[in-house]
């Protein structure tokens, strides 16, 4: 993404100055939806992650329970 001042912005026609606007609203759209879609993600795996550690917690109570018969 090319890098603009403001001495480069004033010089633009309004054509390329709308140009740039399309591009850094593009840029921002994209942006917008890789964060979106890691949020998605590290939710999932969170999810996951408290899931197993609620099967491990189950597992850990059985195993003691069973020490305390045996």
């Amino acid at each position: 993404m090319e890098k603009y001042t403001k001495e480069s912005l004033a010089k633009m026609m309004p054509e390329e100055l709308e140009n740039v606007v399309l591009e850094l609203q593009t840029q921002l759209e994209a942006e917008k939806l890789t964060s979106k879609q890691y949020s998605t993600w590290w939710n999932q795996e969170s999810e996951k992650c408290r899931r197993e550690g609620e099967k491990l917690n189950v597992l850990h109570n059985l195993i003691h329970s069973w020490e305390d018969k045996f």
